[in-house]
């Protein structure tokens, strides 16, 4: 579910990656005011990829900031300031980690201590987004039954996440 989406930083003009750079540390911080300290550790390049493209799809402008971290406490760095959008994608990183760590747990027997790590944040997640909490339980579901019938199909399998994105978006965006 997570880890396919890399920054192509040598091919990136510098503003770009400064740019991304401050859309991470951002969602970094977002996570860490809505869902909890324990929940930054979730933190990953494809949420920072879908705040990126929401707030252009939004037509939301970020302001930057440089502020300073636990990890860059000596100087400050470019942080896209928190705002709506992003404390509900902090969120939606924090509930898909959980996910991720539940179906690393149903499929490979392991992973019980990362769940107890992120149970709190997930918690304060869920309870701040609701709806989005939901659609990833609802199409998670759908993809644990389909894994148990055996079934060989990529695409089956494939397709509840595709829906979940595709509902998460209309969730996040509403209907623009």
């Amino acid at each position: 579910m997570f880890g396919y989406i890399r920054t192509d930083l040598p091919n990136l003009y510098i503003k770009d990656s400064v740019l991304y750079q401050s859309f991470y540390c951002g969602l970094c911080k977002s996570i860490g005011g809505k869902c909890g300290q324990c929940g930054r550790f979730a933190l990953n390049y494809d949420l920072t990829f879908l705040s990126a493209l929401a707030h252009n799809l939004a037509g939301e402008d970020i302001k930057i900031e440089k502020q300073r971290c636990v990890l860059h406490w000596f100087i400050g760095r470019p942080v896209a300031v928190r705002d709506e959008l992003s404390d509900r994608i902090a969120c939606l990183n924090v509930i898909l980690a959980y996910y991720k760590v539940a179906d690393d747990i149903e499929d490979d027997k392991k992973g019980r201590g990362k769940r107890a790590f992120l149970r709190k944040s997930y918690r304060r997640a869920a309870a701040a987004e609701s709806a989005m909490d939901e659609i990833v339980r609802k199409n998670y579901a759908e993809l644990v039954a389909y894994e148990k019938t055996g079934g060989g199909s990529v695409d089956m399998a494939a397709d509840p996440f595709g829906r979940m994105i595709r509902e998460l978006f209309k969730e996040l965006l509403g209907e623009k």
